[in-house]
């Protein structure tokens, strides 16, 4: 029985090795996938080179035409050309460091800036053209009045625009009309009070205007005001508020008078190389287009009203605070007689551009309606 018992544990013990040794060893683990590569970063898109222009200013970056009009613009125009790829920045000159004034025209015909603002418009026809209808006396209330008589003009008359073909218009910026009158020895309310008093000529036929009030005219550069005034060579000057304050004429002209329109305004233009222009990108000439022309032109005319509203008030602040007499307003009345006594001046702006073969009995005409539309 015992010896039955031992084959039958060998029995077992054999067919348990047989077993063992026909099993297949266990696999070894598959090794990690080998990661993939990263890409490579897309490259950067290589920076777009602006288009760079020059703008000449001649006044400083204080003036309203610069931050009421350029550096609003020139934003206006980087924001809109950045955003189709194709980036136009502006640096603006002031003063006299890239144009010397009265060169303006010749130096942007000859490419030395790209763009010029204030240009008066003598510059850009000797004899000053239809244009100059916008410097006559007593026509404008407001610089919005003025500019919108000068667009509709316009638009309306060839001969006015073909004045400033040799430089892609850009936008009018006319000055507010010249309806302060500062003086450094009295105070004027009368036609009568302006009789032997010398200011300077201004504008086209601004010595005629100044001599049929009785005055005598003075031709002085706008820069070398404040001291004329000072050392007694210039007895009083008309002009806007803004410009008093800008060029600090209040400080030695303690006698200050407004009359309900100027007697003459500075109709000035910013204008662009032709060359410039045609260089440029069409779809940067529209966006240019769009910001100038009638929207750029009230842009300004709307910032000069406000300022020179504003600026009226801190004048008229500071002289009581001086002990200044207080600021005196020409009735219309009294005015009418300064009207009355500039009309040879409209007949002589109008014989004279008859003269030249262009519409300007119909165009002072016009001119005349027009303010008084826009004066409502």
């Amino acid at each position: 029985m015992k010896r039955l018992f031992l084959i039958c544990l060998a029995v077992i013990v054999l067919a348990a090795l047989i077993v063992a040794g026909c099993a297949q060893p266990a696999p070894e683990p598959a090794p990690a996938p080998t990661p993939a590569p990263a890409p490579a970063p897309a490259p950067a898109p290589a920076p777009v080179e602006p288009i760079k222009l020059r703008l000449a200013l001649p006044v400083s970056p204080e003036a309203v035409f610069n931050w009421a009009m350029l550096e609003p613009w020139s934003e206006m125009v980087k924001e809109r050309t950045t955003a189709i790829g194709k980036p136009v920045e502006t640096a603006i000159f002031y003063g006299e460091s890239l144009v010397k004034t009265g060169e303006e025209f010749n130096l942007l015909a000859a490419g030395v800036t790209d763009m010029c603002s204030m240009m008066q418009v003598e510059q850009f026809v000797a004899g000053g053209g239809v244009a100059n209808i916008m410097q006559m006396p007593f026509l404008f209330q407001t610089t919005m009045s003025s500019t919108k008589v000068a667009l509709d003009l316009y638009e309306k008359y060839p001969e006015f625009r073909e004045q400033y073909s040799k430089a892609k218009l850009m936008w009018f910026q006319p000055t507010g009309p010249a309806h302060g009158i500062y003086a450094t020895k009295k105070q004027i309310k009368t036609l009568e009070d302006l009789k032997g008093m010398k200011t300077r000529s201004g504008p086209t036929y601004g010595t005629e205007i100044v001599e049929a009030l009785g005055g005598i005219a003075l031709d002085v550069d706008i820069l070398e005001i404040y001291i004329a005034l000072e050392r007694g060579l210039l007895d009083y000057v008309p002009k806007d508020w803004e410009a008093c304050m800008a060029f600090k004429w209040f400080e030695v002209t303690p006698y200050k008078s407004v009359i309900p329109r100027g007697i003459w305004s500075d109709f000035l233009v910013t204008a662009m190389n032709w060359d410039t222009w045609n260089s440029l990108p069409s779809d940067v000439q529209e966006i240019l287009e769009e910001l100038n022309g009638r929207f750029m032109s009230e842009y300004i005319a709307a910032a000069f009203d406000n300022a020179d509203a504003e600026l009226r008030g801190v004048i008229t602040g500071i002289d009581q605070k001086k002990g200044n007499p207080p600021l005196y307003e020409i009735q219309e009345d009294e005015f009418q007689r300064w009207v009355d006594a500039v009309q040879p001046v409209y007949d002589k702006w109008i014989e004279e551009t008859e003269d030249q073969g262009l519409p300007g009995r119909a165009i002072f005409e016009e001119a005349r309606q027009l303010a008084e539309k826009y004066a409502q």
